[in-house]
């Protein structure tokens, strides 16, 4: 990941979207301890530069590892930019904070998440199956 002083946020989001697909990175004004969630008001929704939001010129370059753990991506990119990120991930349409899962892996938090994704469109196409056949079977 290459972030200057003309990086966006939302040019950051679409970058790690594109590595994690199931995941969601947010930004705060502030670091964060492990394993704890980001205040909803330290958030950042817009779509500033990196270099205005922290106030100095920016320029690094790492790559995010699909093995690096949630909490040491959030870290390291505290680290490197001095802006607070964290992961989120989808659940019944909501995203959520994964701060009790900052130990897993990104690729293991990525994969979890699709499985989840996976077996609740089965569930959607089997259930109605299911009913029909049971309501079908107390016609008999």
């Amino acid at each position: 990941m290459r972030i200057n002083n003309l990086s966006t946020l939302q040019n950051i989001r679409n970058e790690f979207h594109n590595k994690f697909p199931y995941l969601k990175i947010e930004f705060y004004r502030h670091d964060h301890d492990a394993k704890h969630s980001s205040p909803k008001a330290d958030q950042i929704s817009g779509n500033e530069k990196i270099s205005d939001l922290v106030g100095h010129s920016v320029n690094v370059d790492f790559e995010i590892q699909p093995l690096m753990t949630v909490g040491g991506f959030e870290k390291i990119f505290y680290e490197k930019t001095s802006l607070g990120v964290k992961i989120f991930r989808k659940s019944a349409g909501i995203w959520f904070q994964t701060s009790s899962t900052d130990s897993w892996t990104l690729e293991n938090k990525m994969e979890k998440e699709k499985d989840q994704i996976v077996m609740l469109k089965l569930t959607r196409l089997t259930l109605p199956i299911l009913m029909w056949n049971k309501l079908r079977w107390y016609d008999c």
